[in-house]
C-alpha cells in the first residue's frame, strides 16, 4: 500500500492538532492546580496584587478558530491564530479587555498563565470550569449520569456551551462518544443535536 504525500501531511496535520490539544489541556490542568495550591497558602492577600501594571502576561487562546482584540486604548490588535496560540498582554491592556470585552476573560476565550494575573482578576472559578470541560472524556467513562449532569450545568452557568458541544461533537465523530443515554442527556442539556442522521 502506498501513502501519498497528501495523506502522510494529513496525518501530521491531525496528530500535531492533537498534540496542541493535549498541550492546551495540559496547560490548563497545571494552572488550576498552580491555583489549589496557592489558596490553600497563608500568603493570598498578601500576593494578590503582586504584578505591575507593565508586566507582560503570556495569554493563550482556548477558543477553536482564530480569536482577534483591538485596544480601545493604544490600537493595539492581538491576533490568535488558533487554539493554544500565546500574545503576550500588559496588565494595563488585560485591565482595558476585561473594562471593553469581558468575555475574553470572562467566558474564558483566553487563559491568563500568570497565577498572579489569575488572582487579579479573580478567574480561579472560571479555570476550574474549563478544567472540568476538558475532562469530559472521563466524566463520561464513569458513566455517572448524575455527575455528568451537574457538570454540564455548571459549565453552561459559566457560558462554555459552544465549547461544550464543540468538545462533544468531536468526541461523538471520533467513536469516543458512543452511550446514547448519555448523548441523549447531551443533547437535552445543550439543546443541540449531537447525531445528526
Amino acid at each position: 500500500m502506498v501513502i501519498s504525500d497528501k495523506e502522510k501531511n494529513t496525518g501530521y496535520l491531525q496528530a500535531d492538532e492533537e498534540n496542541k490539544k493535549e498541550n492546551v489541556i495540559g496547560a490548563i490542568n497545571d494552572i488550576v492546580t498552580d491555583l489549589e495550591d496557592f489558596e490553600e497558602s497563608d500568603e493570598k492577600d498578601d500576593t494578590i496584587d503582586d504584578i505591575g501594571m507593565d508586566e507582560e502576561v503570556p495569554c493563550m487562546s482556548i477558543t477553536f478558530g482564530g480569536l482577534v482584540y483591538t485596544s480601545p486604548i493604544t490600537g493595539a490588535t492581538y491576533k490568535w491564530h488558533k487554539i493554544g496560540d500565546v500574545e503576550y498582554l500588559s496588565v494595563k491592556e488585560l485591565i482595558s479587555m476585561n473594562n471593553s470585552k469581558p468575555v475574553f476573560l470572562n467566558r474564558p476565550w483566553i487563559i491568563l498563565q500568570d497565577i498572579r494575573a489569575v488572582n487579579k482578576f479573580r478567574l480561579m472559578s472560571k479555570y476550574e470550569e474549563v478544567a472540568k470541560v476538558n475532562q469530559l472524556k472521563k466524566l463520561f467513562a464513569t458513566g455517572d449520569t448524575k455527575l455528568i449532569e451537574a457538570t454540564i450545568e455548571s459549565a453552561l452557568k459559566s457560558g462554555m456551551r459552544e465549547v461544550i458541544i464543540s468538545k462533544v461533537r468531536t468526541m461523538y465523530n471520533n467513536g469516543v462518544l458512543n452511550n446514547t443515554h448519555i448523548i441523549r442527556l447531551l443533547e437535552d442539556k445543550l439543546r443541540f443535536e449531537i447525531v445528526s442522521e
